[in-house]
């Protein structure tokens, strides 16, 4: 019978996130052993800070360093936070998590098995890393306010009005390194300079819409919604414009003019600066750490036409579609981003230039332009059109019936 073969266990401390948190929390002793006949692995820690304060706990384990994720962590018991994050920890010594490596990760072996546990405040949860946030909307147009709260489980698939209408669910995204652009031999790539491929480094976490903006939560921010396909749909005919208004010009200013829906956004939730991605923050999500042309680690195969390759991940123009799908219908990225690309095309924050080679590090793009820039492709384009590196010149004030957008917010 095959046995995950574990390491040497890993300490981790939970930090202040905050200058005016007096509290620091600390995790000593960490140590790991699993049953031969069960395969359960036992964590156990000691929990403690300076004001006694309840903690959530949160569970990794990594292999050569690297996070197994959390969808092979899932049968998880004792001192540690739910999935919906709704359970806290006591301080003090000896408490152990139990986990089911059995169930959650038959099969795979290691021999650099390794656990992190990790402890948060209850106003820090935005930082632990690959967390979800659900933005509630379920009070409609005339709330007040929308309650914002964290999960580690993430939208439930099976209950379609959760996550297309009821509440906004947002993923974290790390700071990181990436290549931005496409290599001259992808087909597809754009010969006249505007997809060369670059280092970018983004220095700011963010958090980025799991899905595309559907009608349905569009309306419960707005009241109505400029499309009409469905609530289950992208919320389209949604250009730079419509969405922020106006009055303000970013990267000159981050602000949007009342009655738009990121006013509306920002003006009920804490989130005061949500907005549409920058370009690099939406290809650095799309690629999840793929290079390859599509985010399933595959290539274009063909310029037009059916490809194999891209048929499992995008609404396209060969895929018998007749106009814009319901989301999340495709398999997701790595980070569990869907229809990054097909579907919907996507507004960004950023000015268009035929050159983007020059911005490196947290890059807003050009000062000035006369086009904000789509991405993602969408279902009646072509595959060349549809990949993680392709990029398109569009008016600010259009609002295209096949243009949608994402929420992002920067963690800073």
């Amino acid at each position: 019978m095959k046995r995950v073969m574990l390491g040497l266990a890993v300490t981790c401390m939970g930090g202040v996130f905050a200058e005016n948190l007096t509290q620091t929390i600390a995790i000593d002793n960490v140590a790991l052993r699993q049953d031969r006949g069960t395969q359960k692995v036992y964590v156990t820690y000691d929990l403690a800070n300076d004001g006694d304060e309840p903690a959530f706990v949160v569970l990794d384990i990594l292999t050569n360093g690297v996070s197994i994720g959390r969808a092979n962590i899932q049968t998880v018991s004792g001192d540690v936070s739910d999935g919906d994050l709704s359970q806290t920890v006591t301080v003090g010594t000896g408490k152990q998590i139990v986990w089911d490596a059995r169930r959650d990760w038959k099969g795979h072996l290691s021999s650099n098995t390794t656990a992190r546990v990790t402890a948060y405040y209850a106003g820090h949860l935005n930082q632990i890393p690959g967390v979800y946030m659900k933005i509630d909307l379920s009070g409609g147009s005339s709330a007040a306010s929308y309650p914002v709260s964290y999960s580690l489980a993430g939208p439930n698939m099976s209950d379609t009005a959760s996550y297309t209408k009821n509440a906004l669910w947002l993923r974290r995204c790390e700071p990181g390194v990436f290549i931005m652009g496409s290599p001259a031999g992808e087909i597809g790539h754009n010969t006249s300079g505007h997809e060369d491929q670059h280092q970018v480094t983004l220095n700011n976490a963010f958090f980025l819409s799991v899905f595309e903006v559907t009608e349905g939560q569009y309306k419960q921010v707005m009241g109505t919604c400029p499309s009409s396909n469905g609530d289950t749909r992208p919320a389209v005919k949604c250009g730079y414009n419509t969405l922020r208004g106006t009055t303000y010009s970013w990267p000159q200013s981050s602000e949007v003019d009342e009655n738009t829906f990121f006013y509306k956004l920002r003006a009920r939730t804490s989130l005061t600066d949500a907005d549409l991605p920058t370009e690099a923050q939406w290809e650095y999500a799309c690629r999840a750490g793929c290079t390859n042309g599509y985010y399933n680690g595959l290539n274009p195969t063909v310029m037009n036409g059916t490809d194999p390759n891209l048929t499992p991940i995008a609404w396209y123009n060969r895929v018998g579609c007749s106009g814009l799908q319901p989301v999340g219908g495709k398999l997701p990225n790595a980070w569990g981003f869907y229809d990054m690309i097909g579907n919907a095309y996507e507004a960004v924050l950023d000015w268009f230039s035929d050159s983007i080679t020059s911005y490196t590090t947290d890059p807003v793009g050009p000062a000035t332009g006369t086009a904000r820039v789509l991405r993602s492709g969408s279902w009646d384009t072509q595959p060349s059109w549809n990949r993680c590196a392709w990029r398109l010149s569009w008016g600010h004030a259009s609002n295209h019936a096949s243009q949608g957008f994402r929420v992002c917010w920067t963690v800073r």
